[in-house]
């Protein structure tokens, strides 16, 4: 069984795009349209493209602004002495990958 190679998004745009303009040449030849409407089918070709890989683009800059916006915040000061520290975690494991090393934490009534 021969494997299926997928594409990635930029090459979709590419291709998109290509099948596009070709379209849109072949009806510009074919009815006479203007640059206008070619402009239209190209964007409407970004808009589908758009469609397709929205849920991608969102993504990659959703954690890409949200790595920037985490990295402006200040470091949470370690617990002091007679302190006690409680972590809420929505998800098992949660409060392991995120509070891990301030639980541990000498003073913090860890197991460190």
């Amino acid at each position: 069984m021969a494997s299926v190679r997928r594409l990635a998004p930029w090459q979709w745009l590419l291709l998109l795009l290509l099948l596009y303009l070709g379209v849109g040449e072949a009806l510009r030849l074919w009815l006479g349209l203007l640059w206008t409407e070619r402009l239209l089918v190209i964007l409407a070709a970004l808009g589908v493209w758009a469609f397709i890989n929205g849920r991608f683009l969102f993504a990659s800059y959703h954690a890409l602004f949200s790595a920037a916006r985490v990295r402006r915040l200040p470091l949470f000061p370690e617990p002091g002495e007679g302190e006690h520290l409680l972590v809420l975690a929505p998800h098992p494991d949660d409060e392991v990958l995120a509070a891990a090393g301030l639980c541990a934490a000498p003073g913090s009534g860890g197991d460190g």
